[in-house]
């Protein structure tokens, strides 16, 4: 995952409902497919893949799953959490 930055504590602020997940997914098989939390990812011939994604407030777990040419699949889950801005006064 190259976009958005994943790892402990991330957090998004409330003024982003969607989240733009990039990548690169790499097989010596090729890969056939992405999916992002049951999206098909856009996917180029190079493995690079991006797909927006709807975000709630809270904790949103992300799993990105990559399928090769045989059907093998490997994945990887990460939470980012949202967070309401609230309006100064």
């Amino acid at each position: 995952i190259t976009e958005p930055t994943t790892g402990r504590g991330v957090t998004i602020d409330d003024s982003k409902k969607q989240v733009l997940i990039k990548g690169k997914a790499t097989d010596i098989s090729g890969i056939y497919e992405v999916i992002i939390n049951g999206i098909i990812a856009n996917l180029n011939a190079n493995g690079d893949f991006e797909q927006k994604i709807n975000l709630a407030v809270g904790n949103n777990s992300i799993t990105v799953e990559a399928k090769d040419t045989k059907n093998n699949i490997g994945s990887y889950t990460f939470t980012l959490n949202t967070h309401q801005i609230k309006a100064e006064r």
